[in-house]
């Protein structure tokens, strides 16, 4: 680690337009001791513990340390991959939307200033990779994948506050949220099919090129005419923190655990408002294998709740769900190629195939949709 600098000095060369190569999220390498440095310098925390956690192409760490008044506090220190961490307008979108929502009572990570008054640094690595750091608080919890089985009345209240969510972030506009376009954006799901070839299976890989086709056919004419503005993108069981509900009246109905709050920013974007739904659903179901159209059904009636989906974005729901399905399946794969002993990643593309598999054929909403059951009949053909 070789320099840093803050917010204020030189802009950094802005994201090209098209779609970024995967290979060009390549994780940071910064050590513990880089953190730690790190952290006592920019924020003049004295750190007691270090413990880096899973993440797919970032860096995050939790950091226990003791502030001025010598309490005891925990921090999450974020450092973004290169290629994002080039696109000073995204970075700065990425602090700008967690202080909108607090200021919206939407539990979130807040981002912690710098000695400096600045939010931002970034810091060069011995390769001359320039990666995007700051801190954000800690949310106490576990993450609701941890979870052994959630609830229909859990997922609803779970939709509710997505609903909530996308209903506060009509209001906010930022620059940095439009340039991004990567291989994850649902929008580009179509330019997945030139990565079959990659996927071994060959009963996987007609499954995974029948749903793009279908998404490309009934989705993309449809684009212009769908409900727009910036969303999270990946409210997802790994990324919702929770803990054990003391109220005992929630026990009874089942609502053993309380939402502590919402993390991991990294992939907002100004996108549709269905595809936040779509996302949602697909890996709710992926990680709950069990009583799946309860879960489906349950977490969209809560988002309904709060922001209620037009005709024409409930019938496209199900097929949006299921290539974003074969989005995690394809691209999980093709990471783990890059990153073999990431079990993170192993457990996305592992969980992404088989619930892909089982979804095709048994109906996320139990209701039969005239494109799903296209896509049923047709791989009754394989």
């Amino acid at each position: 680690m070789a320099d840093d600098r803050s917010d204020q000095s030189k802009l950094l060369p802005q994201v090209k337009q098209g779609i970024v190569p995967d290979e060009s999220y390549g994780p940071p390498t910064f050590t513990s001791d880089d953190v730690t440095k790190m952290v006592v310098r920019l924020y003049g925390l004295n750190v007691q513990k270090i413990t880096e956690l899973n993440s797919y192409t970032d860096q995050n760490f939790r950091i226990t340390a003791t502030d001025s008044s010598n309490d005891i506090v925990d921090f999450i220190l974020k450092v973004i991959n290169a290629k994002e961490s080039s696109n000073m307008d995204f970075m700065r979108g990425m602090i700008n939307i967690l202080l909108y929502l607090e200021e919206k009572g939407i539990k979130c990570p807040k981002p912690v200033k710098m000695l400096d008054g600045n939010y931002l640094s970034w810091h060069t690595l011995s390769g001359g990779a320039e990666h995007a750091v700051y801190l954000q608080t800690y949310i106490h919890g576990v993450p609701l994948n941890e979870v052994e089985e959630i609830s229909p009345q859990q997922c609803y209240l779970l939709g509710v506050n997505l609903g909530k969510m996308d209903k506060a972030l009509q209001e906010f506009k930022h620059p940095g949220f439009r340039k991004e376009n990567t291989q994850w954006r649902i929008e580009n799901i179509p330019n997945l099919s030139k990565y079959l070839p990659e996927v071994c299976d060959g009963d996987r890989r007609r499954l995974a090129s029948i749903v793009l086709q279908s998404f490309e056919d009934n989705v993309v004419p449809v684009y212009g005419h769908l409900r727009q503005g910036i969303i999270h993108c990946d409210y997802t069981p790994d990324n919702i923190i929770v803990q054990l509900n003391d109220d005992e009246t929630a026990k009874i109905s089942g609502d053993a655990y309380a939402i502590s709050g919402v993390i991991d920013f990294g992939d907002v974007k100004h996108s549709t408002y269905l595809f936040e739904i779509a996302i949602s659903t697909a890996e709710f179901v992926m990680e709950q294998p069990t009583n799946t159209p309860f879960v489906a059904k349950s977490l969209l009636a809560g988002y309904e709740a709060e922001f209620p989906l037009t005709e024409q974005e409930k019938s496209l729901l199900e097929i949006c769900s299921l290539a974003r399905l074969t989005q995690l399946a394809i691209l999980s794969s093709l990471e783990l190629k890059r990153q073999p002993t990431n079990k993170y990643v192993d457990r996305i593309a592992k969980t992404a195939w088989k619930s892909l598999e089982r979804y095709t054929s048994e109906s996320l909403f139990k209701e039969d949709h005239r494109i799903i059951q296209q896509i049923r009949d047709m791989t009754e053909n394989f």
